[in-house]
C-alpha cells in the first residue's frame, strides 16, 4: 500500500478521528514518502505550531523544465530539448567537438627566431629592434624562438608608449 499521499489531508483525518499522536506517526509513515524532515513537521503539525507553507504538501513536485532550444555554436543552430541552461545540442556539449578559436600570432612580428645547434646554455647579446640597447639572452637547446625587444619594451602597450613619446620630440 505504498500510495502517495497528501500528509496534511491524512493528519487531518486521522486527528479527526482521535486517533493517538503516535499512532498518527506511523500511518504517515506508511502512506506517504518521507521528506527530510518528516517526522518534525508532523508533530509540529499536530501540535497546530505548523506554518502555513508546510501545510498545503509534504510532497515537492518536480516540474520539467525542458524547453526546445537551439544550438548556440556558431554555423549548428540545430533544435534540442534541453534545460534552460544549456547553450549547445548534444553533440557540441562535448567540449571535444567544440573548435576553440586561438588567435595566430606570427612568431616573426613579436619575436625573432634564432636556430642554433647548442646544447648547453649560452649567452648572447642582441640589440633591442626600438631603441638599439643591448640585452643579453639565454639561449636554450631545442628552443628557436626569442624575444625581439629588450625587457623594457617586451609587452606591446610599452612599445606603442615608446613610439608615442618619440613622435612627440
Amino acid at each position: 500500500m505504498n500510495k502517495k499521499v497528501n500528509c496534511t489531508d491524512l493528519i487531518r483525518q486521522l486527528t479527526a478521528k482521535g486517533i493517538p499522536n503516535d499512532k498518527i506517526l506511523e500511518q504517515v509513515q506508511k502512506y506517504s514518502p518521507k521528506p527530510k524532515n518528516w517526522r518534525i513537521t508532523i508533530i509540529e503539525y499536530i501540535q497546530g505550531k505548523m506554518k502555513k507553507e508546510y501545510a498545503s504538501n509534504c510532497i515537492k513536485k518536480k516540474t520539467n523544465k525542458r524547453k526546445i532550444k537551439n544550438c548556440q555554436y556558431p554555423g549548428c543552430g540545430k533544435e534540442y530539448i534541453g534545460h534552460p541552461i544549456t547553450k549547445f545540442c548534444d553533440y557540441h556539449q562535448n567540449v571535444k567537438n567544440r573548435k576553440s578559436e586561438k588567435k595566430i600570432v606570427i612568431a616573426e612580428e613579436e619575436n625573432r627566431i634564432i636556430n642554433h645547434k647548442f646544447k648547453d646554455i649560452f649567452v648572447k647579446t642582441y640589440k633591442c629592434s626600438l631603441c638599439k640597447e643591448k640585452y643579453e639572452i639565454n639561449l636554450i637547446p631545442k628552443q628557436y624562438i626569442y624575444p625581439r625587444f629588450c625587457p623594457s619594451h617586451r609587452n606591446k602597450f610599452k612599445r606603442e608608449l615608446f613610439l608615442t613619446k618619440k613622435d612627440l620630440k
